[in-house]
């Protein structure tokens, strides 16, 4: 029987977290905040993660 998205993205974060590549961080920011990180990514042509991950 074929996986949901939920069931295959579940196992993805737990393997990503076993191998020590990621952890888990939620947090709320402001609108502004968010959309202001939204424009940067796109602006470079970057996904919102990469940005976050982005020397200064």
């Amino acid at each position: 029987m074929a996986k949901t998205n939920a069931q295959r993205q579940a196992k993805y974060r737990a393997r990503r977290r076993r191998d020590g590549v990621s952890t888990r961080l939620n947090i709320e920011v402001s609108l502004i905040a968010h959309f202001a990180l939204e424009r940067l990514a796109h602006h470079h042509g970057l996904t919102q993660r990469q940005m976050d991950h982005r020397p200064p």
